[in-house]
């Protein structure tokens, strides 16, 4: 792997993989913005050696930060690549262009991107369906609402998601501030609806049974006495857990790799 302090002479081939400008870039304060490394320190320490269920608000938040300056590198890493094809067919003495090895390397993680935001966006999908599921059985009452309320902007209101509404919930993600919300594509938002359907399913379905479990029981043809817990079961969280583990060492190692190879103190990284 090579260095490239002085790679591609152009002033939007800078690969800024500094986190805090990443964010500062979305209105958020500066002081708001830590480096990666803490970022995955201060996850970790929401997933082990317990997942902190009460604090899946703030892991979504951290998630969003890493996405966020995933989706900005390659962002600039794919600019740099055209750059490159272009002082490959129209050479410089002055420019030097990427070595083979690390040109493979790059368009590795290019190629990878939409892979890495599906794994992402289904991680944030499970973990508001965890959230959802831990709070309906909070002692607190008044837990569920702001949550829903959080995760599902708009959809939680007297108004149907169906013809029109589904527009207007889509538009309701799109001027979110939380960070989880940054940037979805209509089909990204199209999945968070869909969730928060299910979400809306599960407390419907799970609050008729907490009222009477027999009666519920007997209406769905089920065996008295049926257990919560065997009719809705808690989301898998040692799984989430896993897939978000492998979701931070596929980003390290993309920041790790684009920061050897252009150098944090050069004049074009951040």
């Amino acid at each position: 792997m090579h260095r490239y302090y002085g790679f591609l002479d152009v002033s939007y081939c800078f690969l800024l993989v500094n986190l805090c400008q990443v964010i500062e870039s979305v209105g958020s304060p500066k002081s708001h913005c830590p480096p990666l490394p803490l970022l995955k320190y201060t996850i970790f320490n929401i997933l082990t050696p317990t997942f902190l269920l009460d604090q899946i608000p703030d892991l979504l938040t951290l998630l969003g930060h890493v996405n966020l300056m995933r989706k900005h590198a390659i962002s600039k890493t794919s600019t740099m690549l055209l750059w490159n094809d272009y002082y490959r067919q129209n050479p410089s003495a002055t420019i030097r262009t990427l070595e083979d090895d690390d040109e493979r390397r790059l368009r590795q993680f290019v190629s990878q991107s939409n892979k890495m935001q599906q794994l992402y966006t289904t991680i944030v999908n499970t973990c508001y369906q965890i959230d959802i599921h831990h709070s309906f059985l909070s002692p607190d009452p008044m837990v569920v609402q702001p949550r829903l309320d959080m995760y599902f902007p708009g959809q939680f209101s007297e108004a149907s998601i169906e013809g029109e509404d589904r527009t207007r919930l889509t538009q309701c993600l799109a001027s979110s501030r939380h960070l989880f919300h940054h940037d979805l594509s209509e089909e990204e938002r199209l999945e968070n609806i869909a969730t928060g359907e299910r979400c809306r399913e599960f407390i419907c379905e799970a609050g008729l049974y907490l009222e009477d479990p027999n009666a519920y029981c007997a209406m769905n043809g089920l065996l008295q006495r049926t257990e919560f817990d065997a009719l809705f079961p808690a989301p898998d969280t040692s799984a989430v857990v896993h897939s978000i583990e492998r979701y931070l060492q596929k980003v390290e190692f993309q920041v790790r790799t684009l920061s050897m190879m252009f150098g944090t103190g050069s004049h074009y990284a951040a």
